[in-house]
Order: structure tokens, then C-alpha cells, then sequence
């Protein structure tokens, strides 16, 4: 017989907030867009990917598709996209940042980034086999985000202080500055990356 004293506990609801979601959105619907207009920007020409996908690709004359090949040429070559670029990857790793404090565990939440971070590498690297390309992605923003969610989660473990997560993220932007994270040398081939390159890739020394 049914005990009439038990009461059913109802599972907890996560609510989301709103205005983080919006941005949220808005900056990936950004990021989209960059990397549509980049995979068409690297399409034409001899070193461009369209004439390995389609074999008759130089007897196709199409008015259209030219027009827009050309705007998503001048959209990658502009300041516009320069400054959105920076804008858009800032408010994305802001936010980023910001749900942490809403996480229940943020070394779960960084392992699983951090193996999204590792299939973006291996399919990459796997393209640039095929293709004899280099188009690898080692570090990218997925793996620079669960690096950063990590961090967070390992300083949480010791220091269970809001002021020390501050001062630590000051630290780290004002090192940004101080090693002069736009003007740092970049690795353009795989060969050139080895156990040093990749410590120096991971705090931001090298891209």
C-alpha cells in the first residue's frame, strides 16, 4: 500500500536566461556566416578547393554564383569582417566565460569541448591527408574554449573566491597585451609543430 506521507520531488527545472541566449546566438549565427563566406573565398582558382569537388568546374559559367563568389571575396578582404571578426570571438568567448557560473560541472563541460576540440583536429588533419593541403585545425576556438572552461573548473576546485577568478582573468588579458596576441607568429605547416610549438600554441605565443 502506497504510503500517503511520500511526496513526489518534482525534477528542477533549468531555466535559461534569455538575453545570454540571444547574444549566444547571435555570435555563432556570425561565426557561421565568417567561415560560409571563408570555405567560398578559398573555392576559386587553382589552389581552391571547387576544381578537386567538380570536374567540370572551368566550363561552368554561372552570372550569379560569380557575383556572390566575388562579395564573399571582398567581405573576407575588408576592415568590416577584420573588426566583426575580433568582436564576434570576444563576445563569444565572454559568454562562454560567463555560463560557467551557471555550470554544475565545468570539467565535464570542458572535457566534452575539449574531445569536440580533438574530432575538428582528426577530420581535418584527415582532409589534409587527402587533399595534400594544409588545412589543419590543431587548436582551434573549440579547443581554446575547453582549455579556458579547465582552467576554470581546477581554479574552482582551490580558490572558492569570485575576486581571485578576477584578478586571474585580468592577469591573463593583460598577459594577452603583453605578448601581443595580434602580432604573434603563425605555424602554417604541421611539420613546423612539435612538443615546444605546441605548449607555445596553447598560451597563445604562437598561432
Amino acid at each position: 500500500m502506497e504510503n500517503i506521507n511520500e511526496t513526489k520531488v518534482e525534477p528542477v527545472k533549468k531555466e535559461r536566461i534569455f538575453e545570454l541566449d540571444v547574444l549566444r546566438g547571435i555570435a555563432v549565427i556570425a561565426m557561421i556566416i565568417d567561415h560560409f563566406t571563408l570555405m567560398a573565398y578559398y573555392s576559386e582558382g587553382f589552389g581552391g578547393w571547387a576544381p578537386y569537388v567538380f570536374g567540370n568546374y572551368y566550363e561552368i559559367d554561372c552570372g550569379w554564383f560569380s557575383k556572390f563568389i566575388e562579395l564573399c571575396t571582398n567581405f573576407q578582404d575588408s576592415t568590416f569582417r577584420l573588426a566583426g571578426h575580433y568582436v564576434f570571438c570576444t563576445l563569444f568567448l565572454a559568454l562562454a566565460g560567463v555560463s560557467c557560473s551557471f555550470s554544475r560541472s565545468n570539467f565535464k563541460r570542458g572535457l566534452k569541448v575539449l574531445i569536440a576540440g580533438f574530432i575538428v583536429t582528426i577530420v581535418t588533419s584527415i582532409i589534409s591527408v587527402i587533399a595534400n593541403e594544409e588545412l589543419y585545425i590543431l587548436f582551434g576556438i573549440l579547443s581554446t574554449l575547453a582549455v579556458s572552461i579547465l582552467l576554470v573548473a581546477v581554479v574552482e576546485r582551490y580558490f572558492n573566491n569570485k575576486w581571485v577568478y578576477l584578478g586571474i582573468g585580468i592577469l591573463l588579458v593583460l598577459g594577452g597585451f603583453a605578448i601581443h596576441w595580434w602580432d604573434v607568429p603563425r605555424i602554417n605547416k604541421i611539420t613546423e609543430i612539435g612538443l615546444v610549438e605546441v605548449f607555445e600554441i596553447i598560451i597563445g605565443l604562437k598561432l
